[in-house]
């Protein structure tokens, strides 16, 4: 979403942010490989998330698809999450770790003004640091999963995009995915009211009829 940049370039700078993070050594190593054979796989080219789809698909191929033995799936779940944080780092400028964010999220340049409105809104409310923290994250995944659909403005945003992004919560628990759904409602509804766009998207999210992982409590 925001101005071309070589997938040379962005590796090289992902990987510097990630030594001035101090992050273990041996997790650096691990990040640095994945990025390294990735830019190789790009060449010259420009990076975009689609790009990085597509270094995944043919990783897993060349791994004879996606498997779930243990070493494996570890080796699985660090491109993954590498490519994630790569995707983060070239959209909002921070690195994702865990629950923390390592510097502020800096808004794409077309969101940026209403999704800042939006977030001095609910702070005014007086809603609480925790809800706000979760708004946050849950509007930062939806920028993410537009960008991967090539929705880079406001104007394109669709029904039908909303119904895939409330799709992708399939293993949440029905509160985890009515949590969201209540966020994207009074996000979507702030947007309409202000102008910024023209279709009622908060009227006409799916319903959670999604069946989400229950998990049990420990005892």
């Amino acid at each position: 979403m925001q101005n071309d940049i070589s997938v040379v370039a962005l590796c090289s700078k992902l990987k510097q942010k990630l030594i001035e993070t101090q992050i273990k050594a041996m997790t650096l190593e691990r990040y640095g490989k994945v990025l390294t054979e990735f830019t190789v796989f790009a060449g010259n080219s420009n990076y975009s998330q689609s790009l990085g789809a597509d270094f995944l698909i043919a990783r897993f191929k060349e791994r004879g698809g996606f498997v779930s033995t243990d070493e494996q799936s570890r080796k699985e779940e660090t491109y993954f999450r590498c490519m994630r944080m790569l995707a983060e780092y070239y959209n909002f400028g921070i690195i994702h770790r865990r629950n923390d964010f390592l510097g502020e999220i800096i808004w794409p340049e077309p969101f940026r003004r209403c999704t800042e409105d939006f977030f001095e809104t609910i702070i005014k409310e007086g809603l609480s640091y925790g809800y706000v923290t979760r708004s946050r994250m849950i509007i930062h995944d939806l920028l993410l999963f537009l960008d991967a659909r090539d929705i880079h403005t406001l104007d394109k945003i669709s029904v039908k995009d909303n119904d895939a992004f409330v799709k992708s919560f399939y293993g949440l628990s029905p509160k985890g995915i009515e949590t969201k759904r209540c966020t994207l409602r009074r996000y979507y509804r702030q947007l309409y009211l202000q102008g910024y766009i023209h279709v009622p998207l908060a009227e006409r999210l799916p319903k959670a009829s999604i069946q989400g992982r229950m998990v049990f409590p420990t005892v």
